[in-house]
């Protein structure tokens, strides 16, 4: 009886060793897996950090690049600009001759005698490598407006001598619905045009006031004064006149 009683304890103590020894495989097995896992996962962080470097630094180059693109499109546009307004320095433009009135040159030409009182002799040298009256601008509804009059002078000094005939002669050539004004491209011709609006409100809400609209480079400014011994002061499209 004795004899069983040792044949089954040490069957009990083999059988527990063997589930011992199991159990202890599978969580070496398990521990292996678990490492296997935290290595991937750890790949997995390094990968990822490693992408989310490539992707900041593509996006900061992708920023400095958009800005340097803006930076030159700018430039060129700036260039571009400066190169159309010196292709038309030497023209002018002439307003407020009938549209019936064919001979163009001459009626120019009277203009700058009678209302700039420019000597006869010295307007009758004057060359110019052409001239024509411009097609009226779509959208103008006013059909009776004359269309203006473009002139390219052959010399820049006859043309600068016109223009310093017009500022000293503008009050004159408003009165008659008359005007000289210099050819811009189409941008600065719009803000001149928002400009001269502005001044025309400022100088019937001011009496007395004087204002001028000059370009300089590729710039348009609105410039005013409340006196011939006052300095010009510039006044931007958006401002409010200070006196």
């Amino acid at each position: 009886m004795a004899s069983d009683d040792g044949i089954s304890k040490q069957f009990f103590v083999e059988t527990l060793q063997q589930h011992t020894d199991d159990i202890c495989a599978r969580i070496d097995l398990i521990s292996q897996q678990v490492s296997t896992l935290t290595n991937r996962v750890d790949g997995l962080e390094q990968a990822v950090e490693h992408n989310d470097k490539r992707i900041a630094d593509s996006t900061n180059k992708m920023a400095t690049t958009e800005a340097s693109l803006k930076l030159e499109v700018e430039s060129l546009r700036e260039s571009l600009l400066l190169t159309q307004t010196y292709s038309r320095k030497r023209n002018l433009l002439v307003f407020g001759i009938p549209n019936d009135k064919m001979d163009v040159l001459g009626e120019c030409t009277k203009l700058f005698v009678d209302f700039l009182e420019m000597a006869q002799d010295h307007v009758d040298n004057m060359r110019f490598v052409n001239y024509h009256r411009l097609p009226r601008m779509p959208g103008n509804g006013n059909r009776d407006e004359p269309t203006p009059i473009i002139l390219k002078f052959v010399s820049m000094i006859d043309r600068n001598l016109v223009m310093d005939a017009v500022r000293k002669h503008g009050p004159k050539l408003r009165k008659s619905r008359l005007g000289i004004r210099t050819d811009l491209p189409p941008q600065m011709k719009q803000l001149r045009g928002q400009l001269l609006a502005k001044a025309y409100k400022i100088r019937a809400a001011n009496k007395g006031l004087q204002t001028r609209v000059n370009e300089k480079g590729t710039s348009v400014f609105l410039q005013y004064r409340v006196s011939a011994a006052d300095p010009w002061k510039s006044l931007g499209l958006h401002e409010n006149i200070q006196i």
